[in-house]
């Protein structure tokens, strides 16, 4: 049996939980750093649009699927969207992707902060009680990224908040 991460009390009393898979390639390069439950987001009411400034720089070198996944009941469907995306040295966000499985929250859109960073807007299709959590995965061939959300805005309209 491979081993597949470590668990310490302190993560998991924290919510949050890393696991680095190995990689199967030759590079060298760490696989998937995957981070669980990095952010949970309640919704009482109110705009039904968000926007989460995260950590993730516009000058770096990385990629990343950023997941949120929970349940809207304010119209009875589940949560399950991503935002997938690569940023270069260059600027970025390149080959961007967003996914809805489900359509209780709707991955909208990357756009840069700023100050330089990464943010994801998402929608929530009535203004009623839901709640996600989101989940982070830094891919191969970049190595792990510690992902956080810096900040976090609910509105009434969508633009570029940050």
């Amino acid at each position: 049996m491979s081993n597949l991460g470590t668990f310490t009390r302190e993560s998991v009393a924290s919510g949050i939980v890393n696991l680095t898979l190995p990689n199967t390639g030759s590079d060298g390069q760490t696989g998937i750093n995957a981070q669980y439950n990095i952010y949970q987001n309640r919704f009482y009411g109110g705009g039904v649009y968000w926007q989460y400034k995260t950590n993730i720089p516009f000058g770096g070198w990385s990629m990343h699927n950023i997941e949120a996944v929970g349940y809207n009941y304010g119209n009875s469907l589940p949560i399950r969207c991503n935002w997938v995306f690569h940023v270069s040295y260059g600027g970025g966000p390149y080959s961007v992707e967003v996914s809805n499985v489900y359509s209780g929250l709707t991955a909208q859109r990357i756009y840069n902060s700023g100050d330089g960073y990464v943010v994801i807007a998402a929608t929530a299709n009535t203004a009623y009680y839901a709640g996600w959590s989101f989940n982070a995965y830094s891919l191969n061939p970049t190595g792990p990224f510690d992902v956080q959300i810096l900040a976090a805005v609910q509105l009434n309209s969508d633009y570029n908040y940050y």
